[in-house]
This record gives structure tokens, C-alpha cells and sequence, in this order.
């Protein structure tokens, strides 16, 4: 069966095949086509809102169990390395999953697949503490991974699908602002609950099921039929996007760096670790506060060139960053902008995605960008863990800059390459 395709009608737009009956059929027909067009507009708009609530209120419990997990096995008196490795899961569930999610949307909808995915995560959640053994621990963490991956994945699909070009910068914008804000308060949670018990596993069961009340005003669709036929190609994406595949692995090595060895890079640059600590709220701020006006001038401006300004943005700071550790109060100011831009490279990436594909496609680009995540997820912290190693602290920063530099030559080259292909 032939993939699907997002057919967009504007409010009040009139079908140039509808037999013409005078000028009172003709402004009967206008005032249903614009109640049509109203109507379409509103249940976009409420979709929106509610998916992104969904996703907002999910973000709570990913940023409140993603450290409390971790804190247990530390009072458990599991390793470090142990630790580390469960933490990485999630990233090694999404290399694995996102192949099979386009499938899923094919079968059962967008919604439905939202809902399911909380569902099962929120099992998986509360079967956590039931289990003293590491063994268990990681393999539900790999099958959080999997509703993890199918949240996101079908959130932004469906996000991309139902968002006007004009205003899609912003909207994505919206989205990742809300979702920085949430996951950002998450952690202060722990101080209120503590870790002993099964408490905290409950609290964070209550805010996934919380995630999928908006979901109930969200109206199914984005033009993808059940049963249709979608298939994953990360190769075809590779190949009709390499530039957003290169952003969107960017951004996720950067990313896991700054969640895993920001903090370590702060302490080994004479900080205290609460003030090191500190550096990722700076980070956090920076990126819920500057996301919107990234959006608003991806929809005003080039948004490829507005990708590549933020990611040679984001190398300076990186190459800034150790003065700015130590250097109040301009440095946090820095930090602050250099935060905020570096979350810039995934808004704009994303946006971009919605220019470029569309039904079927956009399934299977938002898939592969979870191969893409995931990918980073891994391979960033333990490539700039070993440059720390090599040279003790600033290997945190030569990592991530490289990084940044190799991905503007290799879009300098590709792009052109595609363009003329």
C-alpha cells in the first residue's frame, strides 16, 4: 500500500472543483468552507496544545526518575561504572527500537501509540522496586527505552504533521521550551520525596498517568492511515538529509556530555561540586528562556543558515568554556547564552524536518532521528570521558568543539553535494 501524504487546507480555502451555482451557492459554499476551515484550525490547535502538555508533564517524570534511579543504585552501593551503563539504556534502546516504530504508527495510530507507551512505562516504572537485582534494573531500563523512544518519536511526528510552515520555528520552539522547563524541575522533586521506599516510584507513576490526560482532547491523524504501509530507512534518510542527520547527532552527543561531565568539568576547574552543579541549571535556564526567539527567527529568516549559526555558536562557547566556569558574573552569562543556543541546533533541526518531509516520511525521519539520538546518546560521554582522561579537565571541551567544527565542513560539502544531485 502507497505511504501516505499531509494534505494541509487553509481556513475558509474553496475547492476549484465545486460546481458553481450563483453568487448566493458561491457564498453558501465560502461560509461552510470557512466553517470547515475554522473547525480544522481549532482541532489542530487543541491537538497541539495537548500533545504538547503530554509531553510537558512527561518530562516532569523523565527529569524526576532519570537521577532518582541512579541515587538508588548509588545507595545500594552498586559501581559507578554500573551506574553509568544503566544510564546508557535508554540511548542503547533507541539505537535498537526506533527501526519498528514507523510500523507501529501504521498499525495504531498516533494517539493510540501515545497512550500505550505511558501505559507501559508506567508498569515498567513501579516494577522497578520490586527488583533488588542489577540484572532486572537493566533490562527494564531498555524497555523504558522503547516507550521512550515511541513518546517522542510520534510526539514531534505529530507536532511537525499538524504545524503551518509560517509558524513552525516557534511552535517546535514551544514545544522544547515547555519540555527543558519540566524536565529541569523534575530533579528538585527528589528533595521532597527522598529516595527510601516506594514513594517516589508513585509520585512518578502519578505524573505519567497525568501525561495522558491531555491526550484525551488531541484528535488522531496527521495523515497517516492505519494499516498503510511505512517503512524505516535510516540510509534513506541519511541520504536525503544528511545535514539535519549531522545536527540532530550533534546536538544528542552534546547533550549527554553536558548531563553526564559538566558538573565533573565544573569540580575540576576549582568549583565546589554545588556550584558545579549549578553550571546545568545555567545550561537549563539558557535553553528554556532562548528557545523561542531561535523559533522566531527560523521562521523569519534561512533556516539552514540559522542551524549553522547555532552550531558554530555552540563550538566558541565550547572553547569558552573554561574561562567562563570561573569567571562571575560574566561567565554564567555566557553559559546562559551558550546553553540556550546549543538546545537552537535541535529546535531548528526539527523545523527543518518539518519543511522536508511530510505523511509516511515524516514517521520515518522522526524514527531515524531516535537511531540518531541514541547513537550520540552512547557514543558522547564515553568518547569525551576518555579525553578528560587524556587531558585532564579541558578534554570536556575539545570533544564537543571538534564536534561542532567537523559538522559545519561536512554540511559545507554535503549540502551543495545534494542540491546538485
Amino acid at each position: 500500500m502507497t505511504p501516505t501524504t499531509i494534505s494541509i487546507v487553509s481556513p475558509g480555502s474553496i475547492d476549484p472543483h465545486r460546481p458553481h451555482g450563483g453568487a448566493h451557492a458561491r457564498t453558501a459554499g465560502q461560509r461552510r468552507g470557512r466553517r470547515r476551515g475554522g473547525t480544522l484550525l481549532n482541532e489542530r490547535q487543541r491537538t497541539l496544545t495537548a500533545v504538547i502538555a503530554c509531553i510537558a508533564v512527561y518530562g516532569l517524570t523523565l527529569g524526576f526518575s532519570t537521577p532518582l534511579l541512579s541515587l538508588i543504585l548509588e545507595s545500594r552501593g552498586v559501581g559507578r561504572t554500573w551506574i553509568g551503563l544503566n544510564a546508557v539504556m535508554p540511548s542503547l534502546s533507541l539505537v535498537l527500537f526506533s527501526p519498528y516504530i514507523p510500523r507501529l504508527v501504521a498499525a495504531f495510530g498516533l494517539r493510540r501509540l501515545l497512550v500505550a507507551c505511558l501505559g507501559i512505562d508506567l508498569v515498567l516504572l513501579l516494577a522497578l522496586p520490586l527488583f533488588d537485582h542489577l540484572g532486572a534494573w537493566f533490562a527494564i531500563r531498555l524497555l523504558m527505552g522503547m516507550t521512550l523512544g515511541g513518546l517522542f518519536v510520534a510526539a514531534e511526528t505529530w507536532i511537525n504533521a499538524i504545524t503551518a510552515d509560517a509558524v513552525r520555528g516557534r511552535v517546535i520552539a514551544t514545544y522544547n521550551s515547555v519540555f527543558y522547563l519540566t524536565a529541569a524541575v523534575g530533579p528538585a522533586l527528589i528533595a521532597l520525596t527522598g529516595t527510601a521506599g516506594y514513594t517516589p516510584f508513585l509520585i512518578a507513576g502519578a505524573f505519567i498517568l497525568l501525561a495522558g490526560v491531555p491526550l484525551r482532547w488531541a484528535t488522531d491523524g496527521g495523515g497517516f492511515d492505519t494499516g498503510s504501509e511505512i517503512r524505516f530507512s535510516l540510509r534513506g534518510f541519511l541520504a536525503a538529509a544528511p545535514v539535519l542527520a549531522l545536527a540532530v547527532g550533534l546536538f544528542a552527543l552534546i547533550d549527554f556530555v553536558l548531563a553526564a561531565l559538566l558538573p565533573v568539568y565544573g569540580v575540576r576547574n576549582g568549583l565546589t561540586p554545588g556550584a558545579a552543579a549549578l553550571l546545568l541549571t545555567v545550561v537549563a535556564l539558557g535553553r528554556i528562556v532562548l528557545q523561542l526567539p531561535i523559533g522566531w527567527i527560523a521562521d523569519r529568516s534561512d533556516r539552514v543558515r540559522t542551524l549553522y549559526t547555532c552550531i558554530a555558536v555552540t563550538g566558541i562557547g565550547m572553547l569558552a568554556l573554561p574561562w567562563a566556569v570561573t569567571a562571575p558574573p560574566w561567565g554564567p552569562a555566557v553559559i546562559f547564552v551558550w546553553g540556550g543556543v546549543a538546545g537552537g541546533i535541535y529546535t531548528v533541526a526539527l523545523t527543518l524536518v518539518g519543511d522536508r518531509f511530510h505523511g509516511a516520511g515524516l514517521v520515518v525521519a522522526n524514527a531515524a532521528i531516535g537511531v540518531i539520538w541514541g547513537i550520540g546518546g552512547i557514543l558522547g560521554p564515553a568518547a569525551t570521558g576518555v579525553a578528560m582522561d587524556v587531558w585532564d579537565p579541558h578534554g570536556f571541551v575539545l570533544v564537543p568543539a571538534l564536534a561542532c567544527a567537523a559538522t559545519l565542513v561536512a554540511a559545507g560539502r554535503l549540502e551543495p553535494a545534494r542540491r546538485t544531485g
